[in-house]
């Protein structure tokens, strides 16, 4: 059934009125099966309706934990670490977090039975299933969808970890019709990262070949050099391009900064990257070659990148010692 109808069984309809009066002791008295099917649905009703399901879907993980939790107290006394990790957040022919105000007004929270919020109290890990192929619905690719979803979920989610599951492609389901570009592979991957994820995962229904295990390991090669600071690192808030013809995101923590710059357009680009609340001075380096770009200052805080074949740069950035 659509999620827009579970559930309205005498159950649950009497457990939403006893929760309402201790929830929402102002809202009136009200059967979810009329005002939810209403043209112009009761704005509070309604937001207490979502909130009801959303609560009781994240009791059944909270139970489960609970169990677990109190399985190896008896049992492994020792050793009673534990984590959970949920795929989540699919949303073909729908937004998802990103763009709204309050992630409740999403049609990802609407149409779904998640709220990520009641979730980050069971789950330690999240992976967003990030598909921009699959999301596209025949059209053109959002490659900054990994970098949207990522962000907009670890807002929601911290400091639990977000790890998205990524597109392999899927060339074979008459439903999507969409192989993934190797040359695509590793930008999502660029993406996710500078949007705050730990990690990422693979998932598609296609064969693997060379040209995707390359494009996979050139963004490790890249990442690996930077990992302590991943680790730790949060989203900036202070990145731009001054030009105004690239996005450019990034995340920092104590050890440094890493920064991309991307555009998928086939134009050549120049940005002029601007990070403003710099401490100190700051070498730039290219990760995949290695070389440096000169430093950054408080005074001076820009540096300039070139987008042409390699349409997402990544940059390290490392707090100069005196």
């Amino acid at each position: 059934a659509s999620v827009r109808e579970v559930c309205y069984c005498a159950r649950c309809r009497e457990a939403f009125a006893a929760w309402s009066k201790t929830a929402h002791p102002d809202l009136p008295a009200a059967d979810p099966r009329e005002f939810m099917q209403a043209a112009t649905p009761d704005a509070a009703l309604r937001a207490a309706w979502l909130e009801f399901r959303a609560m009781n879907y994240a009791e059944i993980f909270a139970t489960y934990r609970q169990s677990m939790e109190a399985y190896l107290a008896e049992k492994h006394p020792e050793d009673r670490s534990f984590w959970m990790l949920v795929m989540n957040a699919y949303h073909r022919g729908r937004d998802s977090y990103h763009g709204h105000e309050d992630y409740r007004d999403s049609p990802l929270y609407v149409d779904s039975l998640e709220d990520p919020v009641m979730l980050a109290k069971s789950f330690e890990v999240f992976s967003p299933m990030i598909y921009p192929d699959i999301y596209a619905n025949y059209g053109p690719y959002d490659m900054l969808l990994p970098w949207k979803d990522t962000l907009s979920l670890r807002k929601l989610v911290a400091p639990r970890d977000v790890a998205p599951i990524l597109t392999g492609g899927y060339p074979y389901s008459s439903a999507y019709d969409s192989d993934f570009p190797s040359s695509a592979m590793q930008a999502q991957i660029l993406e996710a990262i500078s949007g705050g994820a730990r990690g990422f995962g693979i998932w598609g229904v296609c064969p693997t070949d060379a040209a995707d295990l390359q494009a996979v390991a050139k963004a490790i090669a890249k990442l690996t050099p930077v990992e302590s600071i991943l680790m730790e690192a949060a989203p900036i808030e202070s990145l731009r391009d001054v030009n105004g013809q690239t996005f450019v995101k990034g995340v920092a923590s104590e050890q440094g900064a890493v920064v991309l710059v991307s555009d998928y357009s086939t134009l050549p680009k120049t940005a002029r990257v601007r990070y403003d609340g710099l401490k100190g001075s700051m070498s730039v380096t290219d990760l995949a070659s290695g070389k440096g770009l000169g430093t950054i200052t408080p005074d001076s805080p820009e540096f300039t990148v070139e987008l042409t074949d390699d349409r997402a740069r990544l940059f390290q950035l490392q707090q100069k010692t005196k």
